[in-house]
């Protein structure tokens, strides 16, 4: 949940958060903005509004008390000595304390130098230890030895947490209440389920999700770091657990990466470096073969690009983009190339893999030419092509023609390729039945650069799209594709979430939930089955 405390973009000099108890009731919870200069009051948010209504504000420091939306009465009384204001119950209890006051910390396996305050500490409640490092806020286990994850990072808030406190969510073990100077107040859902195996190397934070695949029945994510020399590792999407290092590999050296079964090694990453191709045995991290690639870096942006793996039985192939106006296609097996793609008049920015109901692998490339191409991956013949905006809007706006991500959805029967362009628009186009050609809507994305399409286990489809504005949000696909020819560029989000964390790139994880990577670690939200308003918070984070 995310409270705007900063309105009209108005800076927040301190954020307090207090929890007032009640014998036999969850804590209401308030949210104070402190304004350091001259006599005025403070403003205070009351955060015990229902879902979906906003945060009630005041203007705090007269004689007249304020009643909060549980019947509560709190007033503020200002300490002239030390030139602050202090929140009380109005009943005559005593001063409510602020988070702000800290002590000096647990002990614990934190990193040094973080503030700890005494309402996050360890209880029956919150059986975590909590630090605030900047916009992060890191959950490490109980110190009496507690057998729980050892590090959890919280990523959401845009600048420095001022403040966290444990407070009583309906249905949940534990929760966490968390403001700061970005002008929110976050309340998050982390759960008695947030345990995993201890890992050492889970301290180096993932900056991407290169690719995925399904190994011993766990998605597994290869990561990459925001760091040049970090580690290149496989993760377990559902915990969060790092499984495997490649070893003797810096993510700074890999232009671009994907995963799956090669012939000869069995489960495998495979990494294109400076003009070579290297093969990872996911078995135990070693390198097992290579092949001349003569590609050159293919680095586009700050963090590598995806190889897109093409599962043909014995002979699999890989699609690679970043060699100007064309995509090369990859022999795993023949270690060489097997089709060159090109018929593009512009950059190739995006590409997207995919196997028809009737069994044709089929790869799309999205050029800086206005054009998506449709290959047969393992022909290399072009079967299809559509041009991503009209004729006069791309000579206007070419950025309506530049291809930001391309997917396939090929699971029924009609070909649906969605195109998120660098104009903020998300194209979504059908192929047409008994003619040629495709039928499209467009939805408004503005600001995203990065799109997933998600199947979720209620039989839906969804479109998730998120960009470096931090803005995550979902579209109902059916919805789209039934509203064509019916003036249906208009459909709202299912959701539309405020992450405040620059995301680089998505993926789909387990169980309705969607990977974030972003250059300050990853996040997980698992979607909910139910539509939303647009604009309301919705989703659980998970890390």
């Amino acid at each position: 949940m995310r409270v705007d405390a900063a309105g009209g973009g108005e800076i927040l000099f301190a954020a307090r958060l207090v929890a007032l108890a009640h014998p036999g009731q969850p804590a209401p919870v308030i949210g104070l903005r402190d304004r350091p200069f001259g006599r005025a009051g403070p403003m205070l948010f009351d955060l015990t509004s229902p879902p979906g209504e906003p945060a009630r504000q005041f203007q705090v420091g007269g004689k007249t008390p304020i009643k909060l939306r549980d019947g509560t009465l709190v007033e503020a009384v200002r300490l002239d000595d030390e030139k602050r204001w202090q929140i009380t119950s109005a009943a005559g209890q005593e001063p409510l304390v602020p988070l702000l006051d800290t002590g000096s910390g647990p002990e614990g396996n934190l990193s040094p130098g973080a503030r700890y305050p005494k309402h996050a500490g360890p209880s029956d409640e919150l059986p975590f230890t909590v630090a605030l490092e900047g916009p992060v806020i890191r959950i490490g286990p109980a110190p009496l030895g507690t057998p729980r994850r050892e590090e959890v990072v919280l990523t959401g808030h845009g600048a420095n947490v001022t403040d966290a406190g444990a407070l009583e969510l309906p249905g949940a073990a534990a929760g966490l209440v968390s403001s700061s100077i970005d002008g929110t107040v976050r309340v998050w859902d982390i759960g008695s389920g947030v345990q995993a195996t201890p890992s050492p190397a889970t301290s180096d934070p993932p900056a991407a999700v290169l690719s995925t695949m399904t190994y011993q029945d766990r998605l597994l994510g290869l990561t990459v770091t925001a760091e040049p020399d970090g580690p290149v590792a496989f993760l377990d999407l559902d915990t969060g657990e790092q499984v495997l290092r490649l070893n003797d590999l810096a993510s700074g050296a890999v232009s671009a990466a994907t995963c799956g079964w090669v012939p000869g090694i069995g489960a495998a990453a495979v990494t294109f470096v400076f003009g070579s191709a290297y093969f990872w045995r996911l078995s135990d991290g070693e390198n097992a073969a290579m092949f001349r690639s003569y590609a050159y870096p293919l680095m586009v942006g700050q963090v590598p690009l995806e190889a897109r793996y093409v599962p043909v039985a014995g002979r699999p192939l890989a699609v690679t983009f970043g060699h100007g106006n064309k995509a090369v296609v990859w022999d795993l097996a023949g270690r060489r190339i097997h089709a060159v793609l090109g018929r593009h008049l512009g950059l190739i920015s995006a590409t997207a893999c995919g196997v028809t109901a009737k069994g044709t692998h089929v790869a799309a490339t999205g050029g800086h030419d206005n054009q998506v191409n449709i290959w047969d991956a393992l022909r290399g013949r072009r079967i299809g092509h559509l041009r991503i905006a009209e004729l006069t809007t791309y000579l206007r706006h070419r950025d309506s023609g530049h291809p930001a991500a391309v997917n396939l959805v090929l699971t029924g029967p009609q070909t649906v390729v969605l195109v998120l362009c660098e104009d903020g628009k998300l194209r979504i186009f059908r192929k047409r039945k008994w003619r040629p050609g495709y039928q499209r809507t467009s939805l408004d994305a503005s600001g995203a650069s990065s799109l997933v399409v998600l199947p979720l286990t209620d039989g839906r489809t969804v479109a998730v799209a998120g960009g470096r504005d931090g803005r995550l949000r979902a579209w109902d696909l059916d919805a789209a594709l039934a509203a064509i020819g019916h003036g249906g560029s208009g459909i709202p989000p299912l959701m539309d979430i405020e992450t405040e964390v620059t995301i680089t790139s998505l993926c789909a994880g387990p169980a309705d939930t969607v990977v974030l990577s972003t250059l300050n670690g990853l996040a997980a939200f698992k979607l909910h089955a139910l539509p939303a308003p647009a604009g309301a918070d919705q989703g659980t984070r998970s890390t």
